[in-house]
């Protein structure tokens, strides 16, 4: 009988040291659960500001890309109206002053030089009739204008370099 209590008694302890060590068990992995839990939240409220920072400055580099590419795509499109607005404007200055030199009869010659484009446009705006102006077509963009001694030239070349160069 002595047997069967110990045995009882050494099975009873057993199973109180067993749910001992299960309860142990048990709240141990809770609060690994709950430490694991917090890291968990820690990281994602780490990765939120991450984030947080992380897509306005694509965004921004974004826009900033797209603005260059905009503006370089822009200049593109503009530079040659720019340019030919800017010459049409030279070339009208030079038929004012043509016309002032007609007007006021102080040019016995004028002589007009520069590429057929241009000449056209100046012959249209002045007329052909004018026995004190000549044409001469020449390869350059320029337009060089003489009246007597005085020398007036349009500049055409660096004009249109300066603009690509301010434009891109």
């Amino acid at each position: 009988m002595m047997d069967a209590a110990r045995r009882e008694g050494y099975r009873q302890g057993q199973q109180e040291a067993q749910a001992e060590l299960l309860a142990r068990h048990a709240t141990e992995i809770e609060e690994l659960q709950a430490i694991h839990q917090a890291e968990l939240e820690a990281q994602a409220a780490r990765l939120a500001v991450q984030v947080a920072q992380a897509v306005p400055n694509a965004i921004a580099a974004r826009d900033e890309r797209l603005l260059d590419q905009l503006a370089s795509d822009i200049a593109a499109v503009l530079a040659p109206i720019v340019e030919e607005n800017a010459q049409q404007k030279m070339v009208a200055a030079l038929v004012e002053e043509i016309r002032s030199a007609l007007d006021i009869g102080q040019a016995e010659k004028i002589t007009v030089t520069g590429p057929e484009i241009w000449l056209d446009a100046m012959r249209s705006t002045l007329g052909n009739d004018l026995p004190a102006v000549e044409y001469r077509q020449s390869e350059t963009a320029d337009i060089d204008v003489v009246i007597d001694q005085t020398r007036l030239s349009s500049r055409f070349a660096s004009l249109g370099e300066n603009l690509r160069e301010a434009m891109i």
